[in-house]
């Protein structure tokens, strides 16, 4: 009976460990509409995952930021402990036409202090130039 007893009670903590996966992270955000901006959260959380594509016939770079507002064209800092907000906590470069970027930091995230934007620039960091040729979407807490 003892056995019975252990055997139930693991695999009620496994069923709720894989439920609470299962359930979802956190809020998903923005559309699938073509954006050139994507505000995820306007206060500090954790990044989960993120998923930008290109539907443009030219390469394009997405900006993750750590911002609570949509930042305008211009220079975006890198982020360090002295930056202010807006500043990038990553870039990452799209072939033309189709090429779509995936990330996951799962189990673990991403985080950032003051808000969290995706934006896709047709410019190379630290040169944001807006570009309103990305589907974007992420996972955020």
């Amino acid at each position: 009976m003892m056995r019975w007893s252990l055997a139930l009670l693991l695999s009620l903590l496994c069923w709720s460990a894989w439920a609470q996966t299962q359930a979802g992270l956190g809020a998903f955000g923005c559309t699938n509409a073509q954006v050139g901006t994507c505000q995820l959260k306007t206060a500090a959380g954790k990044l989960f995952d993120f998923q930008v594509s290109n539907v443009s016939g030219t390469a394009t770079w997405a900006f993750l930021m750590d911002t609570a507002t949509v930042p305008v064209n211009g220079t975006i800092a890198g982020c360090s402990v002295s930056a202010q907000a807006p500043c990038l906590l990553k870039a990452y470069q799209l072939n033309p036409a189709g090429d779509t970027l995936g990330a996951s930091w799962l189990p673990e995230s991403l985080l950032f202090f003051g808000g969290l934007v995706i934006a896709c620039s047709t410019t190379a960091p630290p040169t944001l130039t807006l570009s309103t040729t990305c589907l974007m979407s992420g996972e955020t807490q």
